[in-house]
């Protein structure tokens, strides 16, 4: 150990040397000269006094050497594990932030400054880690996370981004259970929507199916219910927006009875259609709903420009010109079209074509078991299922395999539909389900919408009062202009990929708030507090390294005063021996 004496004086040392000498030397000539008793213990004690007021004055510290690594404890440390780690690291420094429990001999720490002048030092962190505020102040550096059990309650949450009304849709979500059988509830404006029974202790994944009827911004409930009738109930905003009409051209060999009805369901929902038959080489004939007649002998790149989705079938896309083709694949792949392409009988040849670019493989049923609002439908199907791949995305299956479903083709999509006289749901009073089938086939596949930039909050729910919300903009080659709450809000452009922004607010209280048109929630505090300590944890330990726990902690300089009292003694027990000595 290196001590180094240093001094923080409270007069300049020169001023303090320049009168002490002079007083000192005068006092040991005084004392030498005297005829008293104990004169050598008297010309000590003068001496020893001066240096006391000396040491007063100038206030002397050593600089030593002394363990510099830090264990910091975050609210939910276990304290086996903590134990377990400083048994292996004698010399760590523990500390705790406000709100967790105290640990043998650690300090708090109160503030982010704070935080931020030990963040080099923090070797450990122990509990349920740090909100994303303070782990700025850690990232780049090096510690090892000591994660503590998560509570009893929802980890992890799942709710689509775009809704429209009138659509079914679903919420998925983790919970972590205890011995005991728990009910979770998820409730709507309108009551109960759908519950699901958890039981036993760990992870349980759950969802719930609920129907979205109205536009808005809507609050739900999930309450979450023990055996013992203890409720906790959280608050799920959702934002549903309105169905935006589509353009869509049918192009057919001839009027069967599922397109009429589905015609017929779309215009209902005021979709705009043109309905082509090509009922021979010249003969051909045309349907309107919710527009102008128009006339499409040729299809070209203008015409076809205005349409987000065609629905046609095999014989009909034969009966295309070779041009025809060619303009609708390449408006498909370049353009964002949706093709959605229904089967009418199984082909001879099942192979992945251009326009149907699925593996398929035959199945012994020619029927689907499908559920409905109610009650099960049993539906004919073509002996047909698409084989499951990445690049598939699903939205009806069974046992059998992918009944409906959509991949990618470029920028857009083209979707298939195993299923016929689909509108038997609807004759039989079940226009939902009809609706559950068509709705989200045809809009999923249909061309997406252009904007001049898009906003994507990249913050994970839940978000709270007085904390960083994070949020992306991808904008169409021009700097986007963003609004929270109507304050404009700074942008930073990603330094790695061109038109992406990066934006950060605030918000100051809890309740709908809005980024440019874009609604979000804030909660409030002590809201998802269960959910909010997985997200903390999960982001504690995507920025921790782990490391070897039993490595010697470090060593760092640190200032220690001696204590003035000291000083303040020895000089009043000097002054008073040189008082006492003549009387003795």
């Amino acid at each position: 150990m290196d001590d180094v004496m240093n001094f923080n004086a409270l007069l300049s040392p020169v001023l303090v040397i320049s009168l002490l000498v002079p007083i000192t030397v005068f006092l040991l000539w005084m004392e030498a000269r005297r005829t008293f008793r104990f004169r050598f213990l008297r010309i000590l004690s003068a001496g020893m006094m001066m240096l006391a007021l000396a040491a007063i004055l100038l206030r002397p510290s050593f600089t030593v050497d002394k363990p510099g690594d830090v264990l910091l404890l975050t609210p939910g440390f276990e304290k086996e594990k903590v134990d377990s780690v400083l048994t292996l690291n004698p010399g760590l420094v523990v500390k705790h932030l406000t709100g967790a429990q105290p640990h043998v001999h650690s300090t708090i720490v109160r503030t982010s400054d704070e935080l931020r002048d030990i963040a080099d030092r923090i070797r450990f962190l122990a509990g349920y880690g740090l909100k994303e505020a303070e782990l700025e102040h850690l990232h780049g550096k090096s510690f090892s996370y000591i994660p503590s059990a998560l509570p009893e309650g929802i980890t992890a949450i799942s709710i689509p981004e775009k809704m429209v009304s009138n659509r079914r849709y679903q919420v998925e979500g983790i919970y972590n259970g205890t011995p005991a059988a728990s009910k979770i509830i998820l409730s709507g404006p309108g009551g109960r929507e759908d519950s699901v029974t958890v039981r036993g202790k760990g992870l349980h994944a759950f969802h719930f199916s609920y129907h979205a009827r109205r536009p808005g911004n809507i609050m739900y409930e999930l309450i979450v219910a023990d055996s013992l009738g203890n409720r906790v109930i959280e608050k799920l905003p959702l934002k549903v927006g309105e169905a935006k009409p589509l353009n869509i051209l049918f192009i057919q060999s001839y009027p069967a009875f599922e397109t009429q009805y589905l015609k017929n369901f779309l215009a209902q929902k005021y979709h705009r259609l043109v309905l082509r038959y090509q009922l021979s080489k010249h003969a051909v004939r045309y349907e309107y709903a919710n527009r102008p007649p128009v006339s499409m002998n040729a299809i070209s790149r203008n015409t076809i420009k205005e349409f987000e989705v065609i629905i046609t079938d095999n014989d009909a896309l034969e009966k295309l010109s070779p041009a025809e083709r060619t303009i609708v694949l390449d408006e498909i792949e370049n353009g964002g079209l949706g093709l959605l392409n229904l089967q009418g009988s199984v082909p001879k040849n099942i192979k992945p074509t251009d326009v149907f670019p699925f593996d398929v493989f035959r199945v012994k049923t020619d029927t689907a078991e499908i559920m409905g609002d109610s009650r099960r439908f049993i539906l004919p199907a073509i002996p047909l299922r698409v084989s499951p791949a990445a690049s598939v995305t699903e939205l009806i299956k069974n046992k059998s395999g992918i009944l409906t479903g959509y991949g990618y083709r470029g920028a857009g999509k083209i979707g298939f539909q195993f299923l016929k006289e689909t509108y038997r749901l609807s004759l039989s009073g079940d226009s939902v389900a009809y609706s559950e089938i068509w709705t989200p086939l045809i809009e999923q596949i249909a061309r997406p919408e252009q904007e001049p930039y898009s906003i994507d909050i990249t913050s994970p729910f839940p978000r709270y009062p007085d904390e960083p919300l994070h949020f992306e903009v991808i904008s169409s080659g021009q700097k986007p202009a963003v609004t929270n709450d109507s304050i404009t809000v700074p942008l930073k452009e990603d330094v790695l990929l061109d038109d992406v922004w990066h934006g950060t607010v605030w918000p100051g209280n809890s309740g709908w708030h809005w980024l440019n048109t874009l609604p979000y929630y804030v909660s409030e505090d002590g809201e998802w507090k269960t959910l909010e300590i997985a997200n903390r944890m999960n982001a504690t330990r995507l920025v921790a390294v782990t490391g070897n726990t039993s490595t010697p902690a470090g060593m760092i300089k640190e200032e220690k005063e001696i204590p003035p009292l000291l000083f303040y003694m020895l000089f009043l027990l000097a002054a008073g021996f040189i008082w006492l000595a003549p009387k003795l």
